[in-house]
């Protein structure tokens, strides 16, 4: 397909680096399987006006679903890269889903809170992925009402009409959709025009430069474009 008059070069490092990340996702499976990963749960706190980030003033209305596996001593991102290229990114979903029923078997938690998990882009992809989706929230009598998933840019920009409809699927279910790390990208804006999402995300880089001049008004504008989307904003 490339033609002729093609030159490859092999760089020293590339078959450790495959085999590196090769041997990472093995032992990723092995610890998923022996229950060595955890799930934590993060409140997402809500501010009323001038509430401020101290004691009671707190109000928590959900979850985020964050996946650990500190026995492997490797980044959260450098693991999912590892399981996507694998093609096991699915055993991370199951042991977030199995960490949020567990909590929810110990913890008694709000039933007014949400639960919300990142999708791979290379997951919600999958052509099955809401019915595979709803078929393990229904397992593990998880409603699928609490449940927010967050999706990047990248999980819907080259196929929006597909994206729009596994979100409509999974929303007559009952679940919402977050745009996360929103103003990273190129065409956030007009993704929220034309997909059903009830919320986005603010990247961080946002969020620790806010003390800034130019830092403020950056969020500032993105604050005012969500009302008018009338969307939920969320801080990272």
């Amino acid at each position: 397909d490339i033609g002729r008059n093609c030159l490859f070069v092999y760089q020293t490092g590339m078959a450790s680096e495959v085999i590196s990340k090769a041997t990472t996702a093995e032992d990723l499976k092995k610890s998923i399987e022996t229950g060595e990963s955890t799930v934590y749960l993060q409140p997402i706190v809500r501010l009323d006006n001038s509430q401020k980030l101290k004691g009671d003033n707190q109000k928590v209305v959900g979850y985020e679903a964050l996946f650990r596996c500190k026995n492997l001593n490797k980044s959260v991102q450098y693991l999912i890269s590892c399981a996507e290229e694998a093609g096991m990114i699915h055993l991370i979903t199951e042991s977030i889903l199995d960490g949020i029923e567990a909590e929810f078997n110990k913890h008694s938690h709000n039933k007014n809170t949400y639960i919300s998990i990142n999708i791979s882009p290379v997951q919600f992809l999958e052509f099955d992925f809401p019915k595979k989706l709803l078929h393990q929230l229904r397992e593990r009598q998880i409603d699928a009402q609490r449940i927010y998933i967050e999706i990047t840019e990248t999980a819907v920009l080259d196929n929006t009409a597909g994206a729009l409809e596994r979100m409509n699927l999974l929303q007559m279910e009952g679940i919402h959709f977050s745009l996360d790390d929103f103003g990273t990208g190129y065409a956030s804006i007009e993704l929220l025009r034309k997909l059903p999402f009830t919320s986005i995300k603010i990247d961080r880089s946002y969020i620790q430069n806010v003390h800034q001049d130019s830092g403020i008004k950056l969020v500032k504008s993105i604050i005012s474009m969500a009302k008018a989307f009338n969307m939920t904003l969320i801080g990272e």
